[in-house]
């Protein structure tokens, strides 16, 4: 398993792309389907530029992301993945998202599955989003609904953070047993 893993927007091409507000979908469904597929043992985590005031709103406001002091493997990590002719020295925070931070970002992707379009914020003009090979959408959906409305999301959220493996074999253990409840003690 990872010990972290980087969460970044994605580019969206279709004329008159921007302004349609697809960034928390973007990043909350990356986040949970690292949890469910593959958890980090550490945290998902994501940089901003400083001069992004809006990448930075949009992680922390709208996703959930605390700032995190990157640790010297996520900076070399981060460098060894850059280009040699990019050079980019211009200063940026790091987020992490960690155990508690999920319903939240569980619930943003339920909400535009539900439904299912987007609106552009100038024009008005609406997208149609097909959901239907979306794993989120489909096979993985029950868990994401207990992430995002359970019992297990409300643990989550009342718990301090614990690895996302941990969270992710808790997550198996209360969906085989959901009666026996979660157990709250430390971990």
């Amino acid at each position: 398993m990872p010990s972290y893993y980087e969460v970044g927007s994605t580019n969206f091409r279709c004329p008159g792309g921007n302004g349609f507000d697809l960034y928390p979908l973007f990043i909350s469904s990356q986040v949970i389907d690292a949890f469910l597929e593959m958890p980090p043992n550490e945290l998902c985590i994501a940089n901003v530029y400083n001069s992004s005031p809006v990448g930075r709103e949009l992680l922390v406001g709208r996703v959930g992301w605390e700032v995190i002091e990157p640790t010297q493997d996520i900076l070399t990590k981060f460098k060894s993945t850059k280009s040699s002719d990019h050079e980019n020295n211009e200063e940026m925070t790091w987020y992490g998202s960690q155990s508690h931070c999920l319903p939240h970002q569980a619930r943003i992707v339920l909400e535009w599955i539900e439904k299912g379009h987007a609106t552009h914020k100038k024009t008005g003009e609406s997208l149609d989003i097909d959901f239907s090979e979306f794993s989120l959408a489909q096979d993985l959906k029950p868990l994401v609904e207990e992430i995002a409305h359970g019992a297990f999301g409300r643990y989550l959220e009342q718990s301090p953070p614990i690895s996302m493996p941990v969270a992710r074999q808790k997550l198996d253990e209360f969906m085989s047993h959901p009666r026996q409840g979660l157990d709250h003690s430390p971990l």
